[in-house]
């Protein structure tokens, strides 16, 4: 059933507010020759580069890589893989991107980047305890019973800072003042610092790392011998004492975390602290390393302590080793942690950021946007001939979400759309294409609102792709409404639609569908007439479908006509001219327009669209749509885009966010 258009109605308006010609059914070549413009035919008119992005260091991390400034990802995962790899595409103009909230700089189109341990790094960890030193909040375990040397401390931590000197976790006498082993944070610096202490007499060794900066930090002091403390953070040695001891270990009693123990407790934490133990071993550096990031299994040999504080609630955490007199006692710490709603293994928060995007679904987990802020899409509709060149007969934003699982399989990809204007007279449809060849109909379906797909010019097939086609091609609106916002002063509502492709398969990555490569296109027909599907509007240097590859039919051949140059049927080499201008177009006496595309993909959610081209008023000087005929508003709008154009790219990049005339710019 058609869509409820009161046809006179709208092609009247269409003719008051448009200067388009109607569709040609058999388009004669364009004979002019000019002086060739500066444009290459090489220029493949895109705005966006692709990142290459590498990460070290990345095996059982939570990752979150986000644009800066922007708190939707473009993906969320929790990687397998010692290095992970992958690659964005995002604008030209971006130098930067956040992983984890630290802003990371992209140089040459790369990224490498090794992961700290700012997100809580034991795979199978998801709680810690909160300690606020305003409450004198501890853990007090017993007495570990450790009479000689070596012994081993280890815990992780993540600071919240007080300036004042912070004991992470110390072995002491609870009948003496000040009979202390341990590892504690100056106040002074934020420098980690081993203690050997009895009473006035002290060794302390300074390390050189700084952990005030609310990020997570593993810490490890190897008390070897009376003689003999290594300090490490974050796996790498920090610092020696040598000298000798005043204190031995039969001389304390009581191991406590997050404060000094002894008989006059003090030094109380401040953030967090998880995954304590306690050796009666001189852990090795390579140990150290090799367990700092992973949980440790029974039968815990050497062991003496074991608090991986995953209990999530109570006043008690559980000493694992097996020894149930150890059994920590909370004195008032609250319960960091990512409760996992639903079960599915993708906890709620980590390290006190939002992480499971559905908490409440077992099925989905994470939003991986692309691209993190919608982006635009402008289209010159009256192929295979210039037209005017406003740019703005449909003008549509866009953005993915590619939802994974907590195994990050992907469960569905949902595009999003907005109609922003339409101008011209002619019918529109608007779809895209699938580069991957290898996705295979039976492993998803489409979904679309059934006022998307109301017109009997297109086929499907049982899974919502549309049929006949070599590759998946999606129709997402195969009449897009009428909405005009091309002349200034008159505004009718934009037009929200959406698609999504739903997993039959269990086994996809996020990146299956590859919306990053993807080939949108318009349908461009006229309503009065036979509606022939075939004629396509791509972004220039896109391939058409195999639907309008296969138009070869004399009659209806427009490829390589009027003002089209796609150099039917190769495009070109390696199809760069397919859907651009040929060498002789030429602009209404401006020398310029040869290699011009009849789309542009715009890295910009609000990009204000020109308005639309007018032949009622004869010439000015300078141009001004009150009082002089103009065409190809984007170029008076825009005085950048000629340059960016005619440098093939390499000037003024962002030419999209300065606007020079804003009388050529729409406004309601």
């Amino acid at each position: 059933m058609k869509k409820n258009y009161v046809l006179l109605f709208l092609f009247s308006l269409a003719i008051l507010v448009s200067c388009k010609k109607d569709l040609q059914q058999n388009p004669l070549p364009d004979d002019n020759n000019t002086t060739e413009s500066a444009v290459s035919e090489n220029f493949n008119w895109n705005m966006q580069q692709v990142v290459s992005i590498t990460l070290t260091n990345a095996k059982d991390k939570y990752i979150n890589i986000s644009p800066v400034g922007i708190s939707d990802a473009y993906l969320k995962f929790k990687s397998t893989e010692e290095v992970y790899t992958t690659t964005l595409k995002m604008a030209k103009t971006v130098n930067q991107i956040s992983i984890n909230g630290i802003t990371v700089n992209i140089v040459n189109a790369q990224v490498n980047y090794e992961m700290p341990h700012d997100f809580k790094s034991v795979a199978t960890a998801q709680y810690a305890l909160d300690f606020d030193y305003t409450l004198s909040d501890y853990v007090s375990t017993g007495d570990p019973a450790i009479d000689a040397y070596p012994f081993t401390m280890e815990a992780w931590i993540k600071t919240a800072g007080n300036g004042s000197d912070m004991a992470i976790m110390g072995y002491c006498s609870s009948a003496d003042d000040e009979y202390q082993f341990g590892v504690f944070i100056s106040g002074s610096d934020g420098k980690v610092n081993i203690r050997s202490k009895k009473g006035a007499s002290s060794e302390e060794q300074k390390g050189t790392t700084i952990v005030t900066n609310n990020a997570w930090h593993h810490v490890a002091v190897v008390f070897a011998s009376a003689s003999s403390s290594l300090l490490y953070v974050d796996g790498t040695l920090n610092a020696t004492e040598t000298s000798t001891s005043p204190l031995l270990p039969i001389e304390v009693n009581n191991f406590n975390i997050g404060r000094w123990g002894d008989l006059t407790p003090d030094s109380y934490f401040d953030g967090l602290i998880d995954e304590v133990r306690l050796w009666n071993k001189a852990r090795s550096s390579s140990q150290i390393n090799s367990y700092r990031t992973r949980s440790v299994n029974a039968p815990y040999t050497d062991m003496v302590g074991y608090w991986p504080m995953e209990e999530g609630s109570g006043a008690t955490t559980d000493n694992i080793q097996g020894n149930a007199s150890l059994d920590g006692s909370l004195s008032s710490p609250d319960w960091e942690g990512s409760v996992d709603s639903d079960g599915d293994g993708a906890p709620n928060m980590v390290g006190g950021v939002q992480w499971d995007d559905y908490p409440h679904d077992p099925i989905r987990a994470f939003n991986n946007y692309w691209p993190a802020n919608y982006y635009t899409l402008a289209y010159e509709d009256l192929w295979p001939s210039i037209g005017d060149f406003d740019l703005n007969d449909a003008v549509i934003t866009y953005r993915f979400n590619n939802i994974t699982n907590s195994s990050d399989k992907l469960v569905e990809t949902y595009g999003n759309f907005t109609l922003k204007a339409s101008g011209g007279s002619l019918q529109k449809g608007f779809a895209f294409q699938l580069p991957n060849e290898t996705i295979l109909n039976s492993e998803f379906s489409v979904s679309a609102p059934g006022s998307q797909r109301t017109e009997d010019y297109i086929s499907y097939n049982t899974n919502g792709t549309e049929a006949g086609q070599d590759s998946v091609v999606i129709i997402v609106d195969d009449l897009l409404p009428y909405n005009g916002n091309t002349v200034p002063g008159i505004h009718w509502s934009e037009v929200n639609f959406w698609v999504r492709l739903n997993m039959v398969a269990t086994d996809k990555t996020v990146d299956y569908f590859d919306v990053q490569t993807w080939n949108p296109f318009l349908i461009v027909y006229d309503i009065r007439d036979t509606v022939d599907r075939r004629r396509e509007v791509h972004l220039a240097g896109y391939y058409p479908t195999s639907i309008a590859f296969e138009w070869v039919s004399p009659e209806y051949m427009y490829f390589d006509s009027a003002n089209d140059g796609s150099n039917y049927p190769t495009g070109g080499i390696d199809g760069r001219l397919w859907y651009k201008t040929n060498p002789k177009t030429t602009m209404w006496g401006i020398h310029f327009g040869q290699y011009f595309p009849y789309g542009l993909d715009i890295p910009k959610s609000n990009f204000q669209w020109a308005i639309e081209a007018d032949l009622t008023h004869t010439p000015a000087t300078p141009p001004n749509p009150n009082n002089g005929t103009y065409r190809f508003t984007l170029y008076y709008a825009y005085d950048q885009f000629d340059d960016w154009a005619s440098s093939n790219g390499v000037s003024n990049p962002d030419w999209y966010d300065h606007v020079t005339n804003s009388l050529f710019i729409y406004t309601p």
